[in-house]
């Protein structure tokens, strides 16, 4: 599922991308069954995507950025566990926003 169509011109407001983020499913892809919850999908999109940085909107292509990034601090991560953790967040951003973080 794209989230950032051509008519949106690749930016999605941050208000619109809380609510994709709200009502998408729950499951994680290729977690084995973990979920999130409501309230932590809207603290994700905070976390992730900091208002300071990233403004109001929120394009396709600092999506990507941003998943580089994860993928980044998923490898500097010192513990098992923290990895887990970043890793779950990237697959979920992958699977909600149906961006591929390799594409140019």
């Amino acid at each position: 599922m794209a989230i950032f169509s051509k008519k949106s011109h690749g930016e999605l407001s941050r208000r619109d991308f809380r609510q994709i983020l709200k009502t998408a499913p729950a499951r994680i892809p290729g977690s084995g069954g973990k979920i999130y919850s409501r309230q932590e999908r809207i603290k994700m999109e905070a976390e992730v995507f900091p208002r300071q940085r990233f403004g109001s909107h929120i394009s396709e292509i600092e999506c990507r950025k941003r998943e580089r990034e994860l993928r980044q601090e998923k490898y500097r991560a010192k513990t098992r566990e923290e990895k887990f953790k970043i890793d779950r967040k990237l697959q979920f951003l992958k699977g909600v926003t149906g961006v591929d973080p390799y594409q140019r």
